[in-house]
């Protein structure tokens, strides 16, 4: 009597088995398919050349570092770096910008942060900071700068910019060098 109460539960288990790999396989059919459907409206939504306006932020500012008269081989020199903020439509409210730099470095001239009450859209307002502690010495130090606005109810909007020191050939007037040679080159992060 024992073995048939054994096969009974051998039987059985054999069939829960095989219901619950059959589930598993009608949802899993189910959920890729509803997701299949999901990335298919994504992808429809792209257009030649053009990337769908995903991430909200950049709806509103458009922010660029670059330097102004070279980066410096070393972190004792000066690097001067101009911040240009584009407003692309009209918000309410105070627009506030931040330059975030590394420990190392030191601020010579100009303001880490400060807001304008209102900026004319389309129209680049620019900022310049003065620092040192940022070179091609050190290229993995990092300099941002940030801009926010608090909209109703204590949402914030933002943009951000990242400027890193590297070592390349960037473009010179033709009166500046007669040969080919390396120049340091400014590259641009934007998030």
């Amino acid at each position: 009597m024992s073995i048939k109460l054994g096969k009974r539960i051998v039987i059985v288990c054999g069939f829960v088995l095989v219901a619950m790999i059959a589930l598993q396989q009608v949802l899993t059919t189910y959920f890729m398919a509803k997701g299949r459907a999901r990335n298919r409206d994504l992808a429809s939504s792209f257009q030649a050349g053009r990337i769908p306006n995903l991430a909200k932020p950049e709806k509103y500012f458009d922010v660029k570092i670059e330097s102004v008269g070279g980066i410096p081989k070393n972190g004792e020199q000066e690097l001067t770096l101009k911040g240009s903020i584009t407003l692309k439509q009209k918000i309410e409210g105070e627009i506030e910008y931040r330059w975030l730099i590394p420990p190392e470095a030191q601020l010579v001239s100009g303001l880490l942060e400060d807001s304008w009450a209102k900026l004319p859209i389309g129209q680049p307002a620019e900022i310049q900071i003065t620092i040192t502690g940022v070179s091609l010495e050190n290229a993995s130090s990092l300099v941002i700068l940030h801009v926010e606005n608090e909209q109703a109810k204590g949402v914030k909007i933002g943009n951000s910019a990242v400027f890193a020191p590297t070592a390349a050939t960037v473009s010179v007037s033709p009166q500046m060098h007669t040969e080919k040679q390396e120049l340091p080159r400014q590259s641009h992060v934007q998030f």
